[in-house]
């Protein structure tokens, strides 16, 4: 839906005199707004006053930028971004710029102006700076963040399979066995696997919301890995309850 067919009649007129006002000067007050919606309408002050108060917590309009939230995505690239972000949740910075092969400087510039319409919003998450639609439920973001990482999907969509311990996933999805207990000591602190033992499994209460996003499937060739390992660990598990019978 657009923008402008979200808006009241009486927001409308406003929203159209602000724009007016914005085209003309960046160097505005909220008392400049105030003064030119008084002069060129009928509406009350008090009504003024409550819809540019509404426009402004909305970000509907920044003081300092000639931009409205009506037309900040007039911008072909800069629309292409917002939307980028909104389908895919949890990008960091640098997954941006080279999605849309642009300088770092001109990448920073459309994001903040995003940001500064409260289109999206930015999560310092360690060295990263993740970008999310500003909808986009705020206890989701970690969840999000660490997915966009194909080693952890990787790891991810093993244990959706079949539980496995750190040593069996490391050998399906040809990761070093630290690398592997560092994801997952990553995930199970953020509550996105869970683990009895040394035997991790997914947590599912986080499942249907994920596979909104992601395909967690696993690949064939990972089925038939993890099908093997299981082979061998149930024949490897009758020697053992031999031996240890017969040393009582």
């Amino acid at each position: 839906m657009d923008f402008i067919e979200t808006l009241t009649e009486n927001q409308k007129i406003i929203y159209a005199i602000a724009q007016d006002v914005l085209h003309k000067t960046t160097s505005f007050t909220i008392e400049d707004l105030f003064r030119a919606c008084k002069r060129k309408s009928e509406l009350s002050e008090r009504v003024i006053s409550t819809i540019l108060d509404q426009f402004l917590r909305k970000k509907v309009f920044v003081p300092g930028s000639r931009l409205t939230r009506g037309t900040v995505l007039k911008n072909e690239r800069r629309a292409k971004i917002y939307q980028y972000i909104a389908a895919n949740p949890g990008l960091n910075f640098n997954q941006i710029v080279t999605q849309f092969k642009i300088g770092r400087h001109v990448g920073y510039l459309h994001l903040t102006m995003l940001e500064k319409f409260n289109l999206i919003r930015k999560r310092p998450f360690k060295i990263y700076s993740l970008y999310f639609h500003h909808t986009f439920p705020e206890e989701k973001e970690l969840l999000m963040f660490f997915l966009r990482s194909e080693n952890v999907l990787k790891l991810y969509r093993c244990l959706k399979y079949h539980p496995l311990n750190p040593h069996a996933l490391s050998k399906i999805v040809k990761l070093h066995h630290s690398t592997v207990q560092y994801y997952l000591s990553e995930l199970r602190e953020h509550d996105i696997v869970v683990s009895d033992a040394n035997l991790y499994n997914i947590n599912p209460e986080h499942l249907e919301f994920l596979e909104q996003y992601y395909n967690l499937t696993p690949p064939p060739q990972m089925v038939r890995l993890i099908e093997e390992y299981l082979v061998r660990k149930k024949e490897i598990a009758p020697t053992e309850e031999k031996s240890e019978a017969i040393r009582q």
